[in-house]
């Protein structure tokens, strides 16, 4: 299945960045709730712009915006949108051979994913 060139979309809101995980009763490691209802609204924003599950290589640039004052590890928030779209995008995130990721103070917060073939990225070069 080959990814419609271009796939872009947006997910509104504060950039949520990927907490540890922790441990439950019983030993039982979970993803903490904010961080799973984030990844969850990037799979929706996913599918509501008609990405379909790729099994072909990829490039990924997220444009993150969030206000001058907010203090943000970028590399964080990118594991919660690549892992968000794991199931929806693409069957696993391994499948991102080049990734972007570029903080654009804004106080009109959100993240801008745009998805390509990692050939079209390779050619590019």
């Amino acid at each position: 299945m080959m990814l419609v060139p271009g796939i872009s979309f947006t997910v509104p809101g504060r950039p949520v960045p990927k907490q540890r995980p922790r441990m439950g009763r019983g030993g039982h490691m979970y993803t903490p709730r904010r961080t799973r209802d984030y990844e969850q609204l990037v799979g929706q924003c996913a599918l509501a712009a008609g990405a379909k599950r790729n099994r072909e290589p990829v490039a990924v640039r997220l444009e993150i915006h969030v206000r001058p004052s907010l203090r943000l590890d970028v590399d964080n928030v990118a594991k919660s949108v690549l892992d968000g779209c794991n199931g929806v995008v693409w069957d696993d995130d391994a499948r991102v051979r080049c990734l972007e990721v570029v903080r654009v103070d804004d106080d009109d917060e959100r993240v801008v994913v745009t998805i390509t073939p990692a050939e079209a990225v390779a050619r590019e070069a």
